[in-house]
């Protein structure tokens, strides 16, 4: 969960005035400073004390072109995950069924330790994980939100990176359709 540190590459914070205080911090120890240096390095920081009451955030559109990454806007919802458990041709695989994953990423089964449960704790429940993929796809899925695959190659022989897409395969072929978006996945685990 967030501490209160508003950290934006694209955002503004606007408030009517608030005041800045300038820390500065000495480092002590041999180690610390330029290598070579026998000074101790400062670190100086300023922080911004917000008054209470409204703020108002604004974006920059050039920062939102030149860092797309930082748009959270789109990490806000619903988000349907899709859990690929593998199988290898010699009957590697994770411990744990399909029903273990499915309760360890959604807590399908009571665990409310999971991926699904702190990315809604965390969002203050602006954003939520879903098993659900709609009664077509549901009914192909070993378990909620988990497919078991086989792949045709031992992990011994290739790395696990590069079965991720041999996985990505079969799962295409058994849920008759493109991962992600053609399965309606807003995102795939392996």
């Amino acid at each position: 969960p967030s501490n209160g540190t508003l950290i934006s590459a694209v955002s503004t914070m606007e408030v009517d005035m608030f005041d800045v205080v300038e820390e500065e911090d000495e480092l002590g120890g041999d180690d610390v400073g330029v290598s070579g240096s026998d000074t101790p390095s400062k670190s100086h920081s300023k922080s911004a004390k917000v008054p209470p009451g409204p703020i108002h955030l604004s974006s920059n559109s050039r920062r939102l072109v030149e860092h797309p990454q930082r748009r959270l806007n789109r990490l806000k919802g619903v988000k349907k995950l899709l859990v690929i458990r593998m199988t290898d041709s010699e009957g590697r695989q994770p411990p744990g069924d399909a029903d273990y994953y499915s309760d360890k990423f959604f807590g399908t089964s009571g665990d409310d330790s999971t991926p699904k449960a702190q990315i809604y704790g965390c969002s203050n429940g602006a954003m939520d994980l879903s098993p659900d993929f709609g009664s077509e796809l549901n009914s192909k899925m070993t378990a909620d939100g988990v497919l078991d695959v086989t792949i045709k190659s031992s992990l011994k022989k290739i790395s696990t990176e590069d079965a991720w897409p041999l996985a990505q395969k079969e799962a295409e072929a058994i849920l008759g359709c493109k991962l992600p978006d053609g399965c309606d996945a807003d995102h795939v685990a392996f």
